[in-house]
């Protein structure tokens, strides 16, 4: 398979409670058919391929493109080990090659020398190894086989390390193969990303890759990953490329840590702009390095957006669905943060209404991603929800973490967040005869995601730390600058947005009075939504503005 990212294993089902929130109406029209407009490649969370590709092409180095997507996250150095991968479940009989062939039981034993290739086959129980001139050259409960000069034939595949046999069900055999990580990885970049991409995004990907794995080694089981999209793609000597193993070479050993254990690195081919919370796709527990992250660098994939949405009629949503009778409409119920759907409400023709999660939609309607929008067709297309999270503009409720009066001391809440992984804007406002400095970590259309945001910051010891709602400010409040930087001289803020509309981007001065005299701002964009104007400002600094920031609009005067 060429590279597509692996769709992970669903680790805990979600639970059966919808929140109303984020609706999405679709009732059917005349020819009850539905469109499918979205975004993205795969489950959304941790590091969009993609995404690496473009930053890559803007400069980042792999540390910090999986710094980006693996929030709180450091590289450390770990010994090479093994690895197993189960390259068939069950098979027949299967053919083993390669030079100097040696046998050995996979518990420990005597080692028997091979004359030749073997056709492998389970019987009674045990595995069999039967020479060409048919006779049994070996047999036993588990078996490894290895050759020489470290490499093995299966079927004709070649593969390094050795290949480890098993009974398998009645006559069959199970194979994996056991090889150092390192090697591994060698099968595993090629599968993954073109070799062709840029060598940030190959260091990037294998250091994922590598991560992954270790943390998927089981010791308590017959093999630890699977050869394809269920764990990582893996496609053996013949993968490989020198391109990709020259990355994994120069990252040797290095994998993603977070409080001291290697991280689950989750991977997918196209966030569409932003990446999900890993909870909000497994409803698994929250972690704090796999969090919804602003993804600008994703739009060159051609899956960004997608270019032809799916259509479906009422009676094949139903049939797809396994429902009696044809759907009539259907109703997003609550989003992540991307904003991927988390549930839906399908109403059918015989009036019954039942909840499915996104994941489920996407697997039976084979979408590409759980970002869409749902409209029927005829009606003008609503487009895939720019996010964060299917907020609308009349439904905000804004995160503090501290109010301080002094900014210095904003500052520094704001300096400790973002060590934690936050990303944080400071708003100046004058509360009760006093200006404010609110420390802001969040947007959210939903008050129990506030919540569960306030409740985090009170744990990291911001004790102060309260939900607000955005509609209580004035409305010009509501806004947020996208700056490419300041400067205190007139003449060189105006070479700066020189410089910033020769990369592509349209600019605007305004003037603020700060303590020390005025300062010309260059501004990007005004966004009603944190989030893009967040968004924005990374493009920024991709693009090589690295004093590009987010500030509140009400500063305009």
């Amino acid at each position: 398979m060429n590279f597509v990212m692996p769709v992970r294993p669903l680790h805990l089902a979600a639970p059966l409670c919808v929140v109303m929130a984020a609706l999405t109406p679709a009732s059917a029209m005349a020819e009850d058919t539905f469109v499918f407009e979205g975004r993205g490649f795969g489950h959304g969370v941790g590091m969009s391929q993609y995404g690496a590709l473009g930053a890559a092409r803007a400069g980042w180095d792999a540390g910090a493109i999986l710094a980006h997507y693996y929030r709180g996250t450091t590289l450390q150095g770990r010994p090479d080990a093994d690895v197993r991968v189960q390259l068939r479940a069950s098979s027949a009989s299967i053919d083993v090659g390669g030079a100097g062939l040696v046998a050995a039981p996979i518990s420990g034993g005597p080692r028997t020398a091979l004359s030749g290739p073997v056709r492998v086959r389970a019987t009674s129980g045990r595995v069999e190894l039967v020479d060409t001139s048919g006779a049994i050259a070996a047999t036993g409960d588990a078996i490894e086989i290895g050759g020489s000069e470290g490499l093995v034939t299966l079927d004709g595949r070649r593969y390094r390390g050795a290949l480890q046999l098993r009974p398998s069900g009645a006559g069959r055999v199970q194979v994996v193969n056991r090889l150092r990580i390192e090697e591994y990885l060698y099968g595993v970049v090629p599968r993954e990303v073109p070799a062709s991409w840029p060598g940030a995004a190959l260091r990037a990907q294998a250091i994922a890759a590598r991560s992954y794995a270790r943390n998927g080694l089981r010791p308590d089981r017959a093999f630890d990953v699977h050869p394809d999209t269920r764990s990582q793609v893996y496609g053996g000597l013949g993968a490989e490329d020198p391109r990709t193993s020259a990355a994994v070479d120069a990252t040797r050993g290095t994998v993603v840590i977070y409080e001291g254990e290697v991280a689950t690195t989750f991977f997918h081919s196209t966030s569409g702009g932003h990446t999900e919370s890993v909870q909000n796709v497994w409803g698994s527990d929250p972690r704090p390095y796999l969090v919804g992250v602003p993804d600008p660098f994703d739009a060159t994939s051609p899956y960004h957006r997608w270019s032809n949405p799916p259509r479906f009629s009422g009676a094949e949503l139903a049939s797809r669905l396994g429902l009696g009778s044809a759907v009539t409409g259907v109703r997003v119920l609550s989003r992540g943060v991307s904003p991927r759907v988390r549930w839906v409400a399908v109403t059918t023709a015989d009036g019954d209404v039942v909840t499915r999660t996104g994941a489920t939609i996407r697997a039976s309607l084979g979408l590409r991603d759980t970002w869409f929008a749902v409209t029927p067709a005829g009606a003008p297309p609503s487009g895939a929800p720019d996010g964060p999270a299917g907020e609308k503009p009349a439904v905000r409720y804004l995160v503090y973490a501290a109010a301080p009066p002094s900014a210095a001391r904003a500052t520094s809440a704001m300096g400790r967040l973002r060590r934690a992984g936050k990303d944080v804007v400071i708003v100046r406002r004058r509360i009760g005869g006093r200006v404010r400095h609110l420390v802001v970590t969040g947007h959210f259309a939903v008050l129990a995601n506030a919540r569960r945001e306030r409740d985090d910051l009170i744990a990291r010891g911001f004790r102060g730390a309260r939900v607000g709602s955005a509609r209580a400010a004035p409305r010009r409040a509501e806004a947020f600058l996208a700056l490419a930087g300041s400067r205190r001289a007139r003449q060189q803020a105006r070479l700066l947005a020189r410089r910033v509309r020769g990369s592509g981007y349209s600019t605007r001065i305004i003037v603020r009075s700060r303590e020390g005299g005025r300062v010309y701002l260059v501004v990007v964009g005004r966004y009603r939504r944190l989030a893009r104007a967040k968004a924005t400002r990374d493009e920024l600094r991709a693009d090589g503005y690295r004093a590009a920031m987010v500030g509140a609009a009400r500063a305009r005067g």
